[in-house]
């Protein structure tokens, strides 16, 4: 029982502070180049957002698949710049990348760089990525086995652009409470 109060205890403390749990193999979108900001409220204008792979449990990734859904039509795709120069294919909206050299994987792995554009102000403008139809996840492999990526918030939410309560709170005391 006391140990279940200390993690209750340190959970409640970390949310309070704002900070995600993320775990190994967590997909996010950041709008800092020091992946800490997922939640913006910024004026309808261009902006640019980092895709990134927090912990990847691989040394590598030689292949990646995945839906990422904007919020439409407020927030427009203007440009977007993979890491490492993979081919990429889309297939009705589904990102099915393939690296001829696998691309080497660090602690916070930059996978795309975004600039969007955001034409007007959004509320709740989630930001998800979702598995690509027959696919079990959103997933990279390393070139032996498929590896499920996470994201930040439940619902393959990764970021909100916009007034975000409800995003913010979707890993919040209900996780934890649901634990026990």
């Amino acid at each position: 029982m006391t140990s279940t109060r200390a993690i209750v205890l340190v959970t409640m403390l970390a949310l309070a502070t704002g900070a995600l749990a993320q775990g190994p193999d967590t997909i996010g979108l950041w709008f800092d180049t020091d992946y800490t900001v997922n939640i913006i409220n910024p004026p309808p204008a261009p902006l640019v957002a980092y895709l990134v792979l927090h912990e990847p449990s691989a040394a590598q990734i030689a292949a990646a698949s995945f839906q990422l859904v904007w919020p439409d039509p407020t927030v427009i795709v203007l440009a977007t710049s993979w890491n490492g120069g993979p081919v990429v294919q889309f297939d009705g909206g589904c990102a099915l990348i393939g690296y001829g050299t696998p691309l080497p994987t660090l602690p916070e792995t930059l996978l795309a760089t975004y600039t969007i554009l955001v034409v007007s102000q959004l509320d709740n403008g989630l930001v998800r990525i979702l598995a690509c139809s027959g696919d079990a996840c959103p997933f990279y492999s390393d070139g032996s086995q498929a590896i499920c990526m996470d994201t930040p918030y439940d619902d393959g939410v990764v970021a909100c652009i916009g007034n975000c309560s409800v995003a913010a709170e979707a890993r919040t005391w209900s996780s934890v409470k649901s634990l026990y």
